[in-house]
């Protein structure tokens, strides 16, 4: 075949799989398509393209900083690599230059995850695991920024009924839809199935697993060698999955700040504990939810959110216990 041609078939395969999702094959495939023609400027772009979906700031900074050097690049081009400069800040915890990009009422926010002075640990008295800082911080630092694994808008012209029966059969809508979400993701991605894995899922066993922090700080599969063992986990069945979406996903006002509704999940925020005085205030915007400090910490302070907002003490209690599995008693 010549060796146009077959650049040609990979360049399209890796605009396919740009739009299924498939960042790692996209990569593959735009790196055959360019290394096979030299003057691909599509291949080039698309490469930069799943870099960047990929957590490679710098990479993908470095193909579409080479691209926007051509007089003849377009708007996408230069559109492209303002994105990568915004998501190489966010991967560092700035966001300032994301905010115009950040709305309320977007179902799925234009940024990047941020992981902090963080690490897993085991909370004692009976509280399982929880996120502990390695590091002091002064009040309003950002923790954690984390887009949701998965999310399921739901109708807010319905979901804001006060009609408790209207709001539960949409929450149980949106949570089934989550589910097979999160189903195909990881049969589709080995980091999606790990770290749906290092969630709580209802056992004894998961309840004590300690995840390598490795699994939050990158996206992007090769950055995990056969010693790490991170991703050799067996394919997330049903039931488990189904367990996971109960115990961990947020819904309907739970954590929102923009008046979005809906059921989210994410992975590393999971982890947080409930308290009655949290000490971060935490607020979403679509589905990236920010976490900061709200007053100074230490190095080994364990970060707490609360779960639940505006409702008695009993019916928190009710609702912590059957959400969540949380008795509030023992905190």
């Amino acid at each position: 075949m010549p060796a146009l041609l077959e650049s040609t078939i990979h360049n399209y395969r890796a605009a396919c799989f740009l739009k299924l999702g498939k960042d790692v094959e996209a990569r593959a495939a735009a790196r055959k398509a360019f290394a096979l023609d030299t003057s691909n400027k599509k291949a080039l772009f698309r490469l930069g393209s799943a870099q960047t979906a990929l957590g490679k700031h710098h990479e993908a900074m470095a193909v579409l900083a080479r691209l926007a050097k051509d007089a003849t690049a377009g708007n996408d081009v230069r559109t492209a690599l303002a994105r990568a400069n915004r998501r190489l800040a966010e991967s560092h915890g700035d966001f300032r230059e994301s905010a115009a990009c950040l709305e309320f009422g977007k179902p799925h926010a234009d940024a990047t995850n941020y992981v902090g002075p963080l690490e897993v640990k085991m909370a004692g008295k009976g509280r399982g695991r929880g996120l502990f800082l390695t590091e002091g911080v002064a009040a309003g630092t950002l923790l954690l920024a984390e887009k949701a694994l998965v999310a399921e808008a739901a109708d807010a012209s319905h979901a804001h009924f006060g009609v408790d029966n209207i709001k539960s059969k949409l929450y149980e809508r949106s949570q089934d839809a989550v589910l097979q979400q999160a189903l195909q993701q990881a049969l589709a991605c080995p980091l999606t199935n790990a770290r749906l894995h290092s969630l709580y899922d209802g056992s004894r066993a998961s309840a004590s697993r300690i995840p390598s922090m490795k699994l939050f700080r990158t996206d992007d599969p090769e950055d995990f060698n056969a010693d790490d063992h991170v991703l050799d986990q067996p394919p997330v069945a049903v039931d488990q999955v189904r367990s996971i979406v109960q115990y961990n996903t947020f819904g309907f006002g739970e954590a929102t700040s923009g008046g979005e509704t809906g059921t989210w999940l994410w992975v590393l925020t999971s982890f947080i504990n409930h308290a009655r005085n949290p000490n971060t205030a935490r607020a979403h915007v679509g589905d990236v939810l920010l976490v900061k400090g709200a007053k100074p910490l230490m190095r080994g302070d364990e970060i707490t959110t609360t779960l639940l907002h505006g409702v008695s003490e009993e019916e928190r209690k009710e609702k912590l216990q059957q959400g969540w599995g949380i008795v509030e008693e023992r905190l």
